[in-house]
């Protein structure tokens, strides 16, 4: 346990987890590999098997637009997130992924 000198806060190591969601996203391994490193701000092919990572992804400006934690288990990704950006992270993959079919 820390105390935090500038706001008076007492921080514990622990997270709520009820505001986080798991996105999976699979498919061919190759191609899913280069599609999300074309993609995402860390480099995929350094995600060891049950590794994690964190990553993000940018506007055309290079402006972070959605940052969350990457895992790759059995050939499949699986993007943990807050609630609040999983539409958008969503949305956002699928319009990529459309423009480059």
């Amino acid at each position: 346990m820390k105390k935090d000198i500038h706001n008076k806060l007492i921080k514990y190591g622990w997270h709520t987890i009820a505001n986080w969601v798991v996105l999976e996203i699979e498919g061919n391994k190759q191609k899913v590999d280069e599609f999300l490193q074309g993609q995402l701000t860390s480099d995929i092919h350094k995600i060891d098997e049950n590794g994690f990572q964190l990553s993000s992804i940018c506007d055309h400006k290079g402006f972070v637009i959605c940052d969350f934690i990457i895992n790759l288990n059995a050939n499949v990704y699986k993007v943990v997130i807050t609630k609040s950006l999983q539409t958008f992270l969503s949305k956002s993959l699928r319009h990529s992924l459309n423009l480059i079919q």
